[in-house]
């Protein structure tokens, strides 16, 4: 993330739309992990613990890189931390995908019209440097 690709405009359209569902992320994280088990009951597995509280992780992680886009420097450490966290769980690179795009449905499910083609570009991006981050090394 540190050489990112993402453009000035890029990081706008992510910002922007980012803010539009800001107010709504308790329910959008609650709605991501409701739609990948209903999709992939196995990936259930992956996580211990309260759904609730890992639906307001996550999306405050989600925060944290929106915010943090414009000096992405500041991230990566703990987009890392999270990536060895995540290959420790038995994370594969399959899971990745999968999360990520249910991801990117979710918040064009909550944003509809204002998630155009640009915005969803952006999004897809964004999380594919941020999953080649987290993977590092470690699926190589």
């Amino acid at each position: 993330m540190e050489y990112t690709s993402l453009t000035r405009d890029d990081i706008y359209r992510i910002q922007t739309s980012f803010l539009k569902i800001s107010e709504k992320q308790n329910k959008i994280g609650e709605n991501f992990y409701d739609r990948l088990f209903k999709a992939n009951p196995d990936m259930i597995k992956l996580f211990k613990g309260d759904m609730k509280e890992q639906a307001r992780n996550l999306m405050k992680m989600v925060k944290i890189v929106v915010d943090g886009l414009n000096n992405p420097q500041i991230i990566v450490a703990a987009v890392q931390d999270l990536g060895i966290r995540h290959y420790e769980l038995g994370v594969t690179v399959k899971d990745y995908k999968i999360f990520g795009d249910n991801l990117i449905d979710c918040i064009e499910a909550e944003l509809g019209k204002d998630f155009d083609a640009k915005t969803k570009a952006a999004w897809q991006k964004l999380y594919s440097e941020l999953a080649e981050v987290m993977r590092g090394n470690q699926y190589k």
